[in-house]
């Protein structure tokens, strides 16, 4: 594996990470102002529940950064792929002249 390609790698884990993080904290913050029935916070004395704030954290975390590190993967070879393939091409022609 080439350093462009490990570079590239590091930018879509990083990169899936941060969104996946971001997601995970915008819906954390949804179900603080909806909070429906209590299920986040006692609305009378304010105290968080630590038993649910975490576990809709990271079931939002672990959705959108293992589907964007997938997807970015995927993507990354397909890139990968189709450049080679026009080198290869690229070679092929100039050897036809």
């Amino acid at each position: 594996m080439s350093e462009r390609s490990r570079t590239g790698l590091r930018w879509i884990a990083l990169l899936s990470i941060l969104l996946g993080s971001a997601v995970g904290l915008l819906m954390v913050w949804i179900a603080l102002q909806h909070n429906p029935q209590g299920e986040f916070y006692h609305p009378d004395t304010g105290v968080l529940n630590w038993g649910n704030v975490p576990v809709l954290f990271t079931s939002w975390f672990l959705v959108v950064a293992v589907s964007l590190a997938v997807l970015g993967g995927v993507l990354a070879s397909a890139l990968q792929l189709l450049r080679s393939k026009n080198t290869h091409q690229a070679t092929l022609d100039l050897g036809d002249e």
